[in-house]
């Protein structure tokens, strides 16, 4: 009770001695009305930004947390990281359309075998990065990004880096999407390298070779094919890019069964590249 605050005495009852403050008890002080109408609504403030907080992203250790690259697939959040550790992991990965900016990054000699009659990894969500793998024996193709929709929205803002992809029985890396880039990767013995349809890929510093279709296939406007080695093209060209302002510059191409270079499109720039041993033309403008 307050100083100065007294009991209402009623009919039959005796009245209560006052309550006063001894020296050793602090005194209830009011809060102002502006501060009473300000702490429930700052409450409620902090409890709002609190909820709407987006959780933070997690690092998932294959085998540590979970013995599969798949089932730590199946146990990320979009924005995760998933860690695998050396080792050769016999599956095919599905990364499905919630998992946006998931990062799967390889330490060491880390194998992907798709002996499972399937893509060996599949991407379906936008800015997504795959890193350091190796993926062979694919019985579709090695590593395959789309929503698998007949139409737009593409997917956007793949990163495929340092990835090995062996004897794929369809394309290495087949790409629907705007925006890829494909950096650092060697592809062997596939039934196709790298082929993109969307706008702005950018492909730079691969090899492609012993390869059963073209080396580098690109649909798209304003693709960047830069510093590739490619040789060993049993069919087709060593690089194709249909679509306007490309840019073909220093690549090395050679022992092809078709052109070397192809380009249909406008605005075109191929520059500083080694072409040497086709079958067909050395660049070709169709």
């Amino acid at each position: 009770w307050g100083p100065g605050r007294k009991l209402r005495a009623g009919s039959g009852h005796a009245r209560t001695p006052e309550l006063q403050p001894s020296s050793t008890t602090t005194p209830y002080r009011e809060l102002p009305m502006i501060n009473r109408l300000k702490t429930p609504a700052l409450l409620l403030g902090l409890a709002v930004m609190v909820l709407g907080a987006p959780a933070s992203a997690q690092s998932i250790k294959v085998p540590k947390d979970h013995a599969t690259i798949q089932e730590a697939v199946d146990a990320a959040s979009a924005g995760d990281t998933i860690v695998v550790s050396p080792g050769t992991y016999v599956e095919n990965v599905v990364i499905g359309s919630t998992l946006d900016g998931l990062t799967i990054q390889g330490k060491g000699k880390c194998y992907v075998d798709g002996f499972m009659g399937s893509d060996g990894i599949t991407i379906q969500a936008s800015n997504v990065t795959l890193k350091g793998l190796t993926i062979r024996h694919a019985s579709g193709n090695g590593v395959i990004v789309s929503n698998f929709s007949e139409g737009p929205p593409l997917l956007t803002g793949i990163t495929l880096d340092k990835l090995t992809i062996i004897n794929a029985d369809d394309a290495g890396i087949f790409v629907n999407g705007d925006g890829v880039k494909v950096i650092n990767c060697k592809l062997t013995g596939c039934d196709g390298g790298i082929d993109v349809t969307g706008a702005g890929a950018l492909i730079q510093k691969c090899e492609v070779s012993n390869d059963a279709d073209a080396g580098i296939d690109v649909n798209g406007a304003g693709a960047q094919i830069v510093q590739n080695t490619i040789f060993l093209i049993e069919d087709e060209s060593g690089i194709y890019v249909s679509g306007n302002a490309a840019l073909v510059d220093k690549n090395k191409i050679s022992s092809v069964c078709g052109s070397l270079i192809e380009i249909s499109g406008d605005n075109a720039m191929v520059t500083r590249n080694t072409v040497h041993n086709a079958d067909n033309y050395g660049i070709e403008d169709l």
